[in-house]
């Protein structure tokens, strides 16, 4: 699927589930991951945007726990916010979990050379 992050924010939604397989969508990933061409989404920026929304959102909710003398509560919040993961396309997610089988494979095969 060459393109595919090029076809705007909603594309995963015109897409068919078959479409969206991993398999399918893994070897172009894999390609511009390789090429270093592996570039945000239009909708990466509202992404972030939403993001920074929510995480106001709960530093709000804090601030209201913490008035409310229930700081054990808004330390909660806090821990949970910091334990969040950065935001990411579907693009890149694929992207990190191939990077990732990626060095598992070569964990394996260093593992098999010493043995």
């Amino acid at each position: 699927m060459p393109g595919f992050s090029k076809l705007g924010p909603d594309a995963l939604r015109r897409v068919t589930p078959a479409q969206r397989s991993v398999h399918k969508v893994s070897p172009w990933i894999a390609r511009e991951l390789r090429s270093g061409n592996l570039k945000p989404t239009l909708g990466k920026a509202r992404l972030l945007e939403t993001h920074r929304e929510v995480i106001a959102g709960w530093h709000a909710a804090a601030d209201a726990l913490l008035e409310a003398r229930q700081g054990a509560l808004a330390e909660k919040i806090w821990g949970f916010i910091g334990a969040m993961s950065p935001p990411r396309t579907t693009d890149e997610q694929l992207g990190a979990k191939l990077e990732e089988q990626t060095r598992i494979r070569e964990r394996e095969r260093q593992e098999e050379r010493t043995r």
